[in-house]
């Protein structure tokens, strides 16, 4: 116990030192000089016995390689730079805007689920490094999963609805690959209209309001369902022993939404309103659940 208390309190630095590398541009110093030694921190200005430090831990934390003309960045790590590098802007925001202690005190101190985040939000910069992670590479593993769904039990043309945070970004996807396909959008705090349709989709949204309202939208969109159509719910959902799933527990006690953060309780909702199937597909590489419910 003792250990996993120091290794808790001590993970900061790790943070820490990460986001320090990202922030100095260190990751891409050493690729566009092809390593990072005492003449490239010269050119750099860097203090070459700071610059050391660092480097030595990066390298026990595997990012680097030490080799004879200086360090080098892990093959592996490497392979993945491009991605991570917007993924750390993101958790610096967070790290140092919402995911303090005393913002987390806060919220839990809170009588309301309202918090400052509510109030004030991304900014601008902040929100376009938060969408490129959500809604960036996440909609081309989204959509190959969706064409499966609807090439299997449905005849073109379909009428596709997206509902939602994700204001119709994964429809305009899914239209280059399926051209017989009517895409349309609606923001959640926009009312359903009365159509019918094939295909609804809901992404990064289902956190944002709490069951009883969900029990509400679920019913109309039940109704607005062509025969054979499906509802597909697209999220992350906390899963025990799951890093990753873990943090954002604290995202949403900060700054996400709070509500319906078990899969299976929104699968049990749904078979509770009359969906007659419902089924559940995990895409592990960017932890997301999809959740099938068919009229």
């Amino acid at each position: 116990m003792r250990n996993q208390l120091l290794e808790d309190l001590f993970a900061y630095k790790k943070t820490t030192a990460l986001l320090a590398a990202f922030k100095l541009g260190l990751f891409q110093q050493i690729k566009e000089y092809g390593c990072l030694n005492q003449n490239v921190c010269r050119r750099l200005g860097w203090n070459e016995r700071y610059t050391v430090l660092l480097c030595v831990y990066l390298t026990n934390e595997g990012y680097l390689i030490e080799e004879d003309i200086g360090w080098r960045i892990n093959k592996d790590f490497e392979k993945q730079l491009a991605a991570f590098t917007k993924i750390c802007e993101h958790e610096n925001t967070l790290y140092h805007k919402w995911l303090s202690p005393e913002m987390i005190a806060s919220s839990v101190q809170s009588e309301t689920d309202s918090r400052l985040f509510d109030k004030e939000g991304f900014a601008p910069v902040e929100q376009s490094v938060y969408d490129n992670i959500m809604y960036g590479d996440n909609f081309n593993l989204i959509v190959f999963h969706l064409m499966r769904k609807i090439k299997n039990v449905m005849s073109f043309p379909v009428r596709y609805l997206e509902y939602g945070r994700s204001e119709g970004r994964i429809g305009q996807v899914l239209k280059k690959q399926i051209s017989e396909i009517i895409v349309d959008s609606i923001s959640f705090d926009q009312p359903l209209r009365s159509e019918s349709f094939d295909v609804i989709i809901i992404y990064n949204t289902i956190h944002y309001d709490t069951r009883e309202e969900w029990k509400t939208i679920f019913n109309q969109m039940k109704n607005l369902l062509n025969k054979n159509g499906v509802l597909c719910i697209a999220d992350v959902f906390y899963k025990e022993d799951n890093v990753f799933r873990s943090t954002v527990l604290l995202d949403w006690i900060t700054h996400g939404g709070v509500y319906n953060i078990y899969s299976h309780e929104v699968v049990q909702q749904l078979q509770s309103i009359g969906f007659t199937k419902v089924e559940q597909q995990s895409i592990d590489s960017i932890s997301i659940d999809l959740l099938f419910a068919y009229k």
